[in-house]
């Protein structure tokens, strides 16, 4: 897996993209508000076998944050090898989701509407 340096990502001022609906982009997703670390390498696996890629074609950058006096952890990922409309991505990671809802409930569905913000 590669891991991207949050640094570098925040500092860089062509990360955030407004999506459209009709254009293609990276595959990308949001893991939110997870209790352990473990659990989003654990989605990223189930993400990488549902679409037959190596999780190492997986790029990610995570957080750890203290909310309401808890430790939970957030992920961002893309899989620049595959791309698709936000419509597309949204039926593909609820296909996802519902395969295993156990293991997905902290994938976030919501990010792919369009005129959001989201980083690439």
């Amino acid at each position: 897996m590669s891991s991207t340096n949050y640094d570098s990502i925040k500092n860089n001022s062509g990360f955030y993209v407004l999506t459209k609906n009709d254009k293609n982009y990276n595959f990308y997703g949001d893991i939110s508000n997870i209790p352990k670390l473990n659990k989003c390498f654990e989605i990223l696996e189930f993400i990488s076998k549902c679409l037959n890629i190596q999780i190492s074609n997986i790029e990610y950058y995570y957080n750890k944050k203290n909310e309401n006096d808890k430790i939970c952890y957030s992920m961002h990922f893309t899989i620049p090898s595959i791309s698709g409309t936000l419509k597309q991505q949204k039926q593909i990671f609820n296909t996802i989701k519902k395969r295993n809802i156990l293991i997905c409930q902290y994938l976030d569905i919501e990010v792919y509407e369009p005129n959001r913000y989201i980083k690439m």
